[in-house]
């Protein structure tokens, strides 16, 4: 599994399963354990060769942890809150980015490509402890909706951002917004038809299979084929295995599939995504721990205050969501903000700036830092600014059908 041992893999699977175990007993968030549990185990000479690199979490990760998040997401349910949602996914991720950008050039003086590229890369979400945290405190599904719906097409946004940023550079021209418009654009909407399309083509499949061996096999090949055409054209693949998930969670899953079937391929991926979340996460802790990414404090800081700065977005957009369609409470804006955690997609973009790029060391220490700090801190604090605000699910929540 990329640079990994098969006894590297086992180590860490044995990892992994002890800090379930522990978590479970203490009443912890996971993610964070594990990601503290990787930086711990990262400054012994232990495991030297578990770091996170970006070929394994782009093409080996990542693809199962987008399908099965889409897979579960059901267009009935999101329907209430599409247009919050997608505003946050689409115009919040963009206007996160550029207002981080704007931050870190005020503060560092940066070259502003080495600054927009960055918040592109650090705009990418990951709510996976926060919709865990969520679930066993009792906050209510809609908002468990709306912050892992964001998260879901906002990571899409994001790779797509990044991508048209790091081409727009290749390309020798200056970093504009008007320059990442038209590949954006290309990047985002070429990946959905992609992947819609591979994934209306798989149900049509499913109708005409009678072996849940065979539905899993395609589901498999549904998955990582999304990511590599899509990539292999020069498009989103990020988003095209999101497109994938929706069409086959939609459509084939509830549609075409067999009862059997369908209960085999809900059951494979997620264990799938168990195992490569809890991969990520230790990946994320040993990574951070092998990067002297704490030789740089002011970058760090200031990458941190700039992400958060950036992440205040969430206010005036829902502000203005809020008179155009479904409210969305004002105590949840807090949560919104707060728990948008970072987590290895932006460490693997980071990864994955050109080894000429300007600045590429501080940019990289700064996502580290910035990923760490919001899996640590945020991690095991949003859990207490819900309680504080008092919020609990209804007696009848809006979300559920």
């Amino acid at each position: 599994m990329g640079d990994l041992t098969i006894t590297t893999f086992m180590w860490l699977l044995l990892l992994a399963f002890a800090v379930s175990l522990f978590v479970e007993k203490l009443n912890i968030p996971y993610a964070p354990a594990l990601a503290i549990t990787g930086l711990v185990a990262g400054m012994f000479p232990v495991l030297t060769n578990a770091t996170l690199s970006p070929h394994m979490l782009l093409n080996i990760l990542l693809p199962p942890l987008l399908f099965e998040g889409a897979l579960h997401l059901r267009a009935s349910s999101l329907r209430h809150d599409m247009f919050p949602v997608a505003v946050l996914a689409t115009i919040g991720t963009v206007a996160a980015a550029f207002a981080t950008a704007w931050v870190m050039r005020k503060l560092l003086y940066l070259p502003w490509a080495a600054c927009l590229t960055f918040g592109c890369l650090i705009s990418a979400t990951d709510p996976i402890s926060v919709i865990a945290l969520f679930r066993r405190i009792g906050a209510p599904s809609r908002l468990t909706l709306i912050i892992e719906a964001e998260s879901l097409f906002n990571d899409g946004m994001a790779a797509a951002l990044y991508m048209a940023a790091i081409g727009s550079l290749r390309s020798g021209g200056a970093l504009t917004a008007a320059s990442i418009g038209v590949p954006l654009l290309i990047g985002a909407l070429g990946g959905g038809a992609v992947g819609a399309g591979l994934g209306w083509l798989s149900s049509r499949i499913h109708s005409r299979l009678d072996d849940h061996l065979m539905d899993l096999t395609l589901t498999t090949l549904l998955v990582y084929g999304s990511y590599e055409i899509a990539t292999a054209l020069g498009v989103s693949g990020v988003i095209a295995v999101i497109a994938a998930g929706l069409v086959a969670g939609n459509t084939g899953l509830f549609g075409t599939m067999t009862e059997k079937a369908r209960e085999s391929v809900l059951a494979f991926w997620e264990f799938a995504a168990f195992i490569a979340n809890s991969l990520v996460f230790l990946l994320v802790g040993f990574t951070a721990a092998h990067y002297h990414w704490l030789n740089m404090p002011k970058v760090v800081l200031v990458a941190i205050v700039s992400v958060l700065v950036g992440r205040l977005t969430v206010y005036p957009l829902l502000w203005m969501s809020n008179r155009a369609s479904t409210e969305v409470p004002r105590g949840w804006r807090h949560v919104l903000w707060w728990g948008g955690l970072r987590g290895a997609l932006s460490m693997a973009l980071a990864l994955a700036l050109p080894s000429s790029f300007p600045d590429r060391s501080k940019l990289v220490a700064a996502a580290f830092g910035v990923v760490v700090f919001s899996l640590v801190v945020q991690g095991l604090t949003v859990g207490r600014l819900v309680t504080g605000l008092n919020i609990h699910a209804p007696s009848v929540d809006p979300a559920k059908p």
